[in-house]
This record gives structure tokens, C-alpha cells and sequence, in this order.
């Protein structure tokens, strides 16, 4: 793990960090059931849960609005693409 380490504003180096171990897999905590429980609870219980969860269904739907919108926009130029082609080789058929 390398830090920067600001001596001034001119001048900074990177010296790797000599003072924390990394962590072992042994030094983590276990992710129990019991865990997930009490963090689900939270979720839909307590203020911040429920915002948070509200945010990312807003975030959800307004990306599938946008991702219609956009798919119904490309079809009607598409659309509208192929009638003046249409419409061209008609004009290109009566010329000829």
C-alpha cells in the first residue's frame, strides 16, 4: 500500500506504508446469518434504510423511463427513416 505524503505544495513522495499490517482473513469478521438478519432489519425498519431503498427504486424507474423513451425515439426515426426512403424510390421509379 503506497501513500503520498505532502512535504509542500511543490514538492510530495510516495513512501509505502510501514506502520499497518494488512488484514489477515482471520482478523475479519464472519458474516453470519444472524448478521444479514439485524442488517435487513435495519434496512426496512430504521429512516435511512427506507430512504435508501427508496432512492435506488427511484433510480431504477427513472432508468427504465429513460431506456423506453430513448428505444421509442430510435423506432419512430426508424420509422419515419424508411417512409422517406419509400417515398424516394417512388420519386426515383415515376422519374425513370
Amino acid at each position: 500500500m503506497i501513500c503520498i505524503k505532502l512535504a509542500n505544495w511543490r514538492n510530495f513522495t510516495l513512501e509505502p506504508i510501514k506502520d499497518k499490517p494488512l488484514a489477515s482473513s482471520e482478523a475479519r469478521p464472519q458474516l453470519t446469518l444472524e448478521a444479514i438478519m439485524d442488517a435487513m432489519i435495519d434496512l426496512f425498519t430504521s429512516f435511512s434504510g427506507l430512504l435508501s431503498l427508496g432512492i435506488i427504486a427511484f433510480v431504477c424507474v427513472m432508468g427504465g423511463f429513460f431506456t423506453r423513451m430513448a428505444l421509442h425515439k430510435m423506432n419512430e426515426e426508424q420509422e419515419q427513416l424508411a417512409e422517406t426512403q419509400a417515398g424516394q424510390q417512388m420519386q426515383d421509379m415515376k422519374a425513370a
